[in-house]
C-alpha cells in the first residue's frame, strides 16, 4: 500500500511542479494553452440560445442606401431612439461615442459659410432627444498615454466601495486619458459607462473589464452600469484578496472577475446569433409594437469582423433577473468595401 502511494506521489509531483513553474515563470504561454483549451470547449459546445430575446437594430444596405454613408445625421440617430423609446423601451445604452460635432448640422455649414441666422444645431437636438430617453452613453478610456492627462469625468449615479483593498493588491485597470462625448450630448445623459476591451497575446478578446480606475475614482463599464440602473442599486462593493481584485457584489448578486476586475465573456454564438432589424425599419416604424414591448435596449455600432462582446456580457449579468421577457437590441454597423 505504501509502495503504491509513493509511486502515485512521485508520478504526480514532477508534473504538478512543471505546471506550476510554467504558471510562475512563463505565464504567457500558461495562458495561452489555457486560452487555446477554453476555444476548443466554446467551438465544442457551440452556440446557445440566449435566454432573453434579442434582436440587432442593422445599418444593412437598405438603410445606407437610404441614408447615405456613416455617420449619419445625428437626427436620424435621435429619430431611431425616440421610435424605441415610444414602443416601450425602459433603458438604452449607446455603444458608440460622439466625441465631436455633428459635421451634417446645417449651423456648421453657415458657420464656415459666415451665414448668420438661426440654423438647426443636430447636436443639441440629439442631446434634448437623449435628455428625454432612458439613454445611457458610451465612453472610452486612454491606457496608451505617456503621462497621466487630467480631464473632467462622467458623473456616474452610484458608489463604489472597495473592500479589503491594500497597497499591494491594487490590480484594478488604470486609465491615463478619458475620451467623452462633447458636452452637448454627454451632460444629457441620466448616466454612461466604458466600452474599452483588453485582448490578449493572441489578438482575441476573452475578458472584458467590468470596472476601471481614472484620477482615483472608480468607473463601471456600460454593461455593468445598465446591470446597476436596471436593477435599481446604487451601492457596488469591489472586493479584494491578496491576489487582487475576486469580483463584485451588487445587491445579492456575486459577479466574479480575476485580480484586475476583468469577467470572462461566456459567448452565446457568432455574429447572426440574434435576430436583425433593420435600422430604416425602425426609422420608419416599420416594426411591430407589441414584438418590442421591451424593458431593455443596447445600441451599438460594430466594425466588420469585430466580436460582439458587450451584448454577451450584459445577459450574462442580467439573466438572474426576474423581469418579464426581455428584448436586447443591438445596433449593429456593417462596413461595406
Amino acid at each position: 500500500m505504501f509502495k503504491k502511494i509513493f509511486k502515485i506521489f512521485a508520478f504526480t509531483l514532477p508534473i504538478s511542479l512543471i505546471m506550476l513553474s510554467a504558471y510562475l515563470f512563463l505565464e504567457k504561454y500558461y495562458s495561452n494553452i489555457d486560452n487555446s483549451v477554453r476555444d476548443m470547449f466554446f467551438n465544442y459546445r457551440g452556440t446557445i440560445e440566449p435566454k432573453n430575446k434579442i434582436f440587432v437594430i442593422d445599418i444593412d444596405e437598405k438603410s445606407l442606401d437610404r441614408f447615405g454613408q456613416y455617420p449619419w445625421d445625428r437626427t436620424i440617430l435621435g429619430k431611431i431612439i425616440e421610435n424605441l423609446t415610444n414602443a416601450g423601451v425602459s433603458i438604452i445604452g449607446l455603444d458608440v461615442m460622439f466625441p465631436e460635432n455633428d459635421r451634417t448640422s446645417p449651423h456648421r455649414f453657415a458657420e464656415k459659410l459666415n451665414i448668420q441666422g438661426n440654423f438647426i444645431n443636430n447636436d443639441l437636438i440629439f442631446g434634448e432627444i437623449v435628455s428625454k430617453t432612458p439613454t445611457i452613453l458610451g465612453y472610452t478610456f486612454d491606457m496608451n498615454s505617456k503621462d497621466f492627462i487630467e480631464q473632467e469625468t462622467p458623473m456616474i449615479p452610484a458608489t463604489f466601495i472597495e473592500k479589503g483593498l491594500t497597497t499591494d493588491n491594487d490590480f484594478m485597470i488604470k486609465a491615463k486619458d478619458i475620451i467623452l462625448n462633447i458636452p452637448e450630448i454627454q451632460e444629457n445623459s441620466y448616466s454612461s459607462g466604458f466600452f474599452n476591451n483588453t485582448a490578449d497575446n493572441d489578438g482575441m478578446i476573452r475578458q472584458v473589464p467590468l470596472v476601471i480606475k481614472y484620477n482615483d475614482e472608480i468607473f463601471p463599464s456600460l454593461a455593468l452600469e445598465i446591470y446597476r440602473v436596471v436593477s435599481n442599486i446604487n451601492k457596488v462593493i469591489i472586493n479584494y484578496d491578496l491576489n487582487g481584485i475576486t469580483g463584485l457584489s451588487i445587491g445579492d448578486k456575486f459577479i466574479p472577475t480575476d485580480r484586475y476586475g476583468r469577467i470572462l465573456v461566456n459567448f452565446r454564438g457568432g455574429g447572426k446569433t440574434f435576430k436583425y432589424i433593420s435600422a430604416m425599419d425602425i426609422y420608419d416604424m416599420n416594426f411591430s409594437a407589441d414584438e418590442v414591448k421591451i424593458q431593455l435596449l443596447l445600441l451599438e455600432l460594430l466594425l466588420q469582423d469585430f466580436l460582439i462582446l458587450d451584448q454577451c456580457l450584459l445577459i450574462m449579468l442580467i439573466q438572474e433577473l426576474k423581469f418579464m421577457p426581455m428584448l436586447l437590441i443591438i445596433f449593429y454597423l456593417e462596413i461595406f468595401y
